[in-house]
């Protein structure tokens, strides 16, 4: 699997839920959503660049841990997790947009 495409209706995504899933390089994340679990993206070493514009989201500890090509992260969300990124060597360019309450 290289790419999912989340409906426009998504508000979670459970723990692990995309865990090890090497080959994934694109995935979409709809407004809509309000949750990413703990370590749901964690050692997805294709993706390399995510973007992420959902006002009322809580991102979990670890849900990008270790992505080790990730390189950019854009990111507007209301919650960010302990080490939600940990690990991610190659991380060189993050954005954070003006929902962040917590980090």
């Amino acid at each position: 699997m290289t790419g999912v495409v989340l409906p426009e209706t998504i508000e979670f995504i459970d723990y692990g839920a995309f865990i090890e899933c090497e080959y994934l390089e694109n995935v979409n994340f709809p407004q809509s959503l309000k949750y990413i679990g703990g370590c749901a993206f964690a050692y997805c070493d294709s993706l390399k660049e995510i973007s992420i514009d959902c006002p009322e989201l809580t991102l979990s500890e670890c849900s990008f841990s270790p992505c080790r090509n990730l390189t950019d992260v854009s990111i507007n969300a209301e919650v960010i997790g302990e080490r939600a990124f940990e690990n991610c060597t190659a991380l060189e360019n993050v954005t954070f947009g003006e929902n962040i309450q917590k980090q």
